[in-house]
């Protein structure tokens, strides 16, 4: 199986080179193919990617897997979903996913989604388990989240009455991909990846995959941040479907308390995750 990670960045020296180094060290029976999308970053972002390009080209890198391609490219932008759009673009992967500069990947997490696909030639696209880290990258949580129905994301039940879903530990088969309309994911600024969901959610239903896949890291002055801007993006992605009714309210007052209580064995057995 082909993988392409994609990260859209701006202005992202402090993270980028873990980023990086997390995604380029994975190690299993894949072939992988990264981009930098880069939007004409002014901190010294571009010196840092293009040193992990000539440690690519030299085979300096501490990966194991069957093939690698990088590249990258710099240039202004609309935003980071434009950069996105762009990156994506360039992508032929079986699977895919992004992943923001400031946000790494766990040891193991591409070989984890391989088999998943493989075992799993049903399931289209998986969420992993939800990883916070703080701004130093050491893990603060993880939690088993399960229940991500796409009525709930349909009603936008994320971010209003459950917490947002966790999009660093997102990956989809390309053909879902397919899906969304890239004119319209270019033309947000905030919540492209709720988009994404939301387009997803109307073919096909996300697996819970219990494996370490993304971590997400809580930081000062990131994007998503701007919690109330966010929301007016997802208010709009919505539309007429924005007023939740009540049946979901109550599937997601016993979905939070399910994924509080219910032990990770418990939500095996009961087919909950993968």
């Amino acid at each position: 199986m082909k993988i392409s990670i994609v990260t859209p960045c701006r202005n992202a020296r402090e993270y980028i080179a873990q980023c990086a180094e997390s995604i380029l060290s994975q190690r299993g029976d894949f072939e992988l193919e990264y981009v930098v999308v880069d939007g004409a970053s002014t901190d010294g972002t571009q010196e840092i990617v293009r040193e992990t390009e000539r440690r690519v080209a030299a085979g300096r890198h501490a990966g194991n897997c069957r093939s690698l391609s990088f590249r990258w490219m710099s240039e202004p932008d609309a935003g980071m979903y434009d950069a996105l759009a762009k990156g994506f673009a360039l992508c032929d992967g079986e699977a895919m996913a992004y992943i923001n500069a400031d946000d790494f990947y766990m040891p193991g997490a591409f070989q984890s989604v391989c088999d998943a696909f493989t075992r799993h030639t049903d399931v289209r696209w998986i969420f992993g388990r939800e990883n916070n880290a703080n701004a130093a990258g050491e893990l603060t949580s993880s939690v088993l989240r399960c229940g991500i129905a796409p009525g709930a994301i349909r009603h936008g039940i994320y971010g209003r009455l459950e917490n947002y879903l966790s999009q660093e530990s997102c990956f989809w088969r390309r053909d879902l991909f397919q899906t969304a309309d890239i004119a319209r994911l270019r033309s947000y600024r905030l919540a492209g990846d709720y988009y994404l969901w939301h387009a997803f959610a109307a073919s096909a239903r996300p697996a819970t995959l219990d494996a370490n896949l993304g971590v997400f890291r809580n930081r000062p002055g990131q994007l998503s941040s701007d919690a109330a801007a966010y929301r007016r993006e997802v208010m709009h992605i919505l539309g007429d479907d924005a007023r939740i009714p009540w049946r979901w309210r109550l599937y997601s007052w016993f979905n939070r308390h399910r994924n509080r209580w219910l032990p990770d064995r418990l939500k095996h057995r009961l087919g909950l995750a993968i």
